[in-house]
């Protein structure tokens, strides 16, 4: 069989010469080709292309499945279809095993610059209209055991499925809609495999994220090759020197490989074409040992000494495997295969304990990843940059590696895998390292100034980033153009949790910082203190010390306060028994945090946080304040939250409560229309408070107030009131986990409009006030009438509308709704306007709603006499200072009649008016306000089919006009 081999060497002038060699069993076909790079800065300018699918060769291997949450044990690798979606959540699991490798001309050199990547997968008898995402695989899965409850037959998903920033990483992207069987569909896998060609471990792809639209898909063992999967990717050559090699097939590549057995301790294993690896469950062990004597040294083939190395993997090849997990360690001390033994290391030369001891005959941490060998045959690779970084550069001597099972138990666990003696060298161990030429003389000093998002010790699990600024006093023009960085539970990085490989930055000049650099791998656990540092590598391949160690802790919520004052606290998180100082403490001291108690009328200070209640939390500064806590996520269908209701004849003062979505579901809000059932309780929700109000949404009419929407965001603390006793508040799953409640029937049209009555002076503002009529509402309190809620603030304004006549419902009101009145009569509101620190005027403005624009408004400031035609300004002020209030009497008169249905403004309810609803949707016509407003007749604020659909039932009288 041919094997390839293409290795990139790039000169200090920054010419890249190309030596491909060509074997069939011992005969060595050679070429060469020289790529001119334009100066040494730049990557090679010609691109490549190759693509990867099952086609017979090595290097289009392709391990394909998928998972199912309704057979939650089941594997579904020999399945001859993939599926996606449905009732029950299925997702494809894809992976291409063989991509990055210098070995081939048929694949991608490490370091390589990764220009486009794209999947395709081929629909089968069904698509789906729901969006599909691909994401990078974190956790080492087997194809031929996972399931959608473990990776293997050894090791569960991180929570007993996959889980985002543990198992796998997700990256802004476009969904993928594929909407029709036995189509092609396209995602950008190109940031992914950039990680790859970085240095990050290849676990492959998982595509998934739809919800009940399942899809089929052909796998990459169906019969026409045209169908399956297939990756196709654009890439610039790296520069540097790229150096592979194969066992014994050069001066440079001597590999001496063999193992040591606990059954037969003096065996030497030194001349065989494998070797094992194994516990075979009663106390017999067998460690392999490897070692490259001669690979580092000035020859075309030889890693020079004192290089930059970027990357270095060992691969070797695997069979008949039942491992559990492959660790390896360094050895500390010289062997030679053919006299080495369980017992000794040399004639006369004993290891420090039989079978070798960790500490004194290898290092007692492993160097590379652990390596689950879990699917034979096939290519294994362990990551061992920092090892033969340190030999290249002197600092460590070079006596190889030992292999051996993690974790030794009473099953029998083995695996074999073939040395340098086999007799075909593509079976062989190879050495692949990534390295340059350090030309710069002086080397690039430590980043500075490195920092993250909230520049402190925590970190919000889904926002983990930093940066840094790059140092050099070298000579001119050079600039940083890759970094490394590093995660560790240690401050020393003795063990290293997470690294970045070496992706592309910049470029950056000297004293520049680089933009937000992504943690891209998996979340470091919460409640753990963890150590991070990066470092920079240059243009002319000089590598810079290690930044400062930054320590810090991730958290599971995060919130950013950036004034000073209180603000509702975002918590979406279960506490569970942390105290609030244990939560925030270490934010801001003094720590002010506030539950409200409904029974007592008083703010209480809470020692634990409950789940679903709400809390405002005091930020003492203008500048950003980061408030992080730890917690349990919640993923439950739905949370009932019982709600407070003492009738002490106080009017609109009983039954107030603050709650809290719990949920956080990736970011999604709960819609307050379709995720929230409620009974015997106001239809308003108050938030949020933006240090002037709050805003508020009124979820019976769509109404809202000031920055107040129908969405509640992750963790947010909002007000609701309790009507009567027995009420509560139920919050569903924000992606329909839960059972919300039946889609509500299509409103018959109402006659409405508002308009606001807005107040400021100085910093202090009121946008949320307004006085409204509506065809269904009553002179009385009815479900229309917004209650305002007292400020939080010290200073203040405010508008209202005092209603002390509305017996248990009498008091302040932000809306006033008022039935329409008949063409002549007039509607009357009496606003007031009430400051305790005006900073001289105070400014009063409105907007005319269109709906009434031939209506007459005018308004009476009753302390100064002065009358204002509203549609001749939109602005009124008067002169106040400090402590001032004021009432505004605003008179409404109706003239002309609102039809509504009547789009087009001719008087009548026609099927032309429906055609125009219709065709606004679509964006065939274009409405202007006072076409939307009488269009809109179910009242969502859009104009669309279903309005079209209601103005064709007016039309036939199938409802009452």
């Amino acid at each position: 069989m041919w094997q390839y081999e293409l290795r990139w060497i790039m000169d200090n002038a920054g010419n890249i010469a190309s030596s491909v060699s060509l074997r069939f069993g011992n005969i060595v076909f050679m070429a060469a080709v020289a790529l001119l790079v334009a100066g040494a800065t730049t990557q090679a300018q010609a691109q490549q292309y190759v693509e990867f699918h099952r086609d017979g060769g090595i290097y289009g291997t392709t391990w394909d499945t998928y998972i199912d949450e309704n057979a939650k044990s089941t594997n579904y690798f020999s399945s001859t279809y993939l599926y996606t979606g449905g009732a029950y959540d299925k997702t494809i699991m894809i992976c291409f095993p063989y991509i990055i490798d210098d070995c081939a001309s048929n694949a991608i050199p490490p370091g390589a610059k990764i220009d486009n990547a794209v999947l395709t997968l081929f629909t089968a008898s069904s698509g789906s209209l729901d969006n599909h995402y691909i994401v990078r695989m974190l956790t080492e899965w087997v194809p031929t055991t996972v399931t959608f409850n473990s990776a293997h037959t050894r090791m569960d998903w991180s929570n007993g499925h996959l889980t985002g920033g543990i198992d796998f990483y997700f990256h802004d992207q476009e969904p993928v809609v594929p909407a029709s069987a036995a189509a092609i569909y396209t995602f950008n896998a190109t940031e992914i495999v950039q990680a790859w060609a970085d240095g990050q471990p290849n676990c492959g792809f998982a595509i998934g994220g739809a919800q009940d639209d399942w899809a089929s898909w052909w796998p990459e063992n169906t019969t026409t090759e045209a169908n399956r999967p297939k990756l196709e990717v654009w890439f610039s050559l790296p520069t540097g020197n790229v150096t592979t090699l194969v066992a014994d097939t050069s001066a440079a590549s001597s590999c001496q490989c063999t193992y040591i057995r606990s059954d037969m301790p003096d065996f030497v294993c030194g001349d065989q074409t494998d070797m094992m690896i194994q516990s075979d469950g009663s106390g017999h062990l067998k460690k392999a040992l490897i070692t490259w004597p001669n690979f580092i040294g000035l020859m075309a083939d030889q890693v020079q000494s004192g290089s930059t190395v970027y990357y270095a993997r060992q691969s070797l090849y695997a069979v008949g495997s039942t491992i559990e997990s492959l660790s390896i360690y360094r050895v500390l001390l010289p062997w030679d295969e053919y006299d080495v033994t369980w017992n000794f290391r040399a004639p006369g030369n004993p290891w420090a304990t039989a079978g070798m001891k960790a500490g004194a005959d290898y290092f007692s941490i492993p160097s590379g990843g652990v390596v689950t060998p879990g699917y034979t045959p096939g290519y294994y690779s362990h990551t061992l940059t920092r090892d033969v970084s340190a030999w290249v550069k002197g600092v460590e001597v070079n006596y190889g590696w030992v292999i051996q099972i993690e974790d030794a138990d009473p099953v029998a666990d083995s695996t074999t895998l073939y040395t340098e003696d086999n007799l075909s060298p593509q079976y062989r161990p190879s050495l692949c390292v990534l390295w340059g030429n350090p030309t710069g003389n002086v080397p690039p000093g430590p980043p500075t100034n490195v920092i993250t998002p909230t520049n402190g010790m925590e970190l919000p699990f889904w926002d983990i980033r930093y940066a840094s600024m790059y140092n050099d006093e070298g000579p001119g023009g050079v600039q940083a153009v890759r970094y490394r960085a590093q995660v560790s539970a240690q401050s020393d990085f003795s063990t290293i949790f997470w690294d970045s490989g070496v992706p592309f930055v910049g470029p950056l000049n000297p004293t520049e910082m680089s933009p937000w650099l992504d943690h891209t791998g998996p979340t470091p656990p919460s409640d753990t203190t963890y150590y991070f540092r990066m470092r920079y590598y240059t243009n002319l391949h000089d590598e810079s010390a290690w930044s400062v160690v930054k320590e810090f802790n991730v958290v599971e919520s995060m919130q950013a306060c950036n004034r000073k004052g209180y603000h509702l606290l975002e918590l979406f998180a279960d506490t569970e028994s942390r105290t609030a100082a244990e939560l925030f403490g270490d934010n801001v001291s003094p720590l002010y945090i506030y539950g409200y108690d409904e029974v007592s009328r008083e703010w209480v200070t809470p020692t634990t946080l409950d789940v679903g209640k709400g809390y405002f939390i005091w930020s003492p500064t203008d500048s950003p304040v980061y408030f992080g806590a730890n917690g349990l996520l919640l993923d439950n269908n739905a949370i009932n939250i019982p709600l407070s209701y003492t009738n002490i004849y106080a009017n609109t003062s009983d039954g107030w409560n603050l709650v809290r979505n719990p949920y956080y579901t990736d970011g999604t809000p709960l819609d307050s229309e379709t995720h929230i059932d409620s009974a015997n309780m106001d239809t308003v929700i108050y938030r949020p408070w933006d240090g002037n109000q709050y805003g508020w949404f009124n979820f019976a009419t769509t109404d809202n107030g000031g920055s107040g929407t129908r969405e509640i965001p992750p963790g947010a603390s909002f007000w609701v009131r309790a009507s009567a006793g027995g009420a509560y508040i139920d919050l569903y799953h924000p992606r329909g986990g839960g059972a919300p409640s039946a889609p509500k029937p299509v409103p018959p049209p109402v006659a409405k409009w508002r308009m606001p009555v807005e107040a400021a002076t100085g910093s202090h503002y009121d946008t949320a006030t307004y006085i409204a009529v509506r065809e269904d509402a009553s002179e009385q309190h009815d479900y229309a009438d917004v209650l305002q809620m007292a400020p939080m603030s010290s200073y203040y304004i405010r508008t209202y509308f005092e209603h002390d006549d509305w017996g248990g419902y009498s008091g302040k009101y932000t809306q006033d709704t008022r039935p329409v009145p008949v063409d002549g009569e007039s509607v009357t509101w009496t606003a007031t306007v009430e400051t305790n620190n005006a900073s001289g005027t105070v400014e009063i403005g409105w907007e005319i709603p269109v709906e009434a624009s031939n209506w007459d408004f005018t308004m009476r400031d009753e302390t100064s006499g002065t009358v204002v035609d509203l549609k001749e300004s939109s602005t009124y002020s008067y002169a106040a200072s400090g402590v001032d209030t004021r009432n505004l009497t605003i008179t409404v008169t109706r003239r002309g009649s609102i039809v509504l249905g009547d789009v087009d403004g001719d008087g009548d309810v026609t099927i032309a008016d429906a055609v125009l609803a219709a065709q606004n949707e679509h964006g065939l016509v274009t409405l202007d306000a006072g076409q939307k407003a009488r269009a809109d007749l179910d009242c969502s604020g859009d104009v669309d089919v279903l309005d079209a659909l209601v103005i064709r039932k007016l039309e036939k009288e199938h409802i009452g006009k």
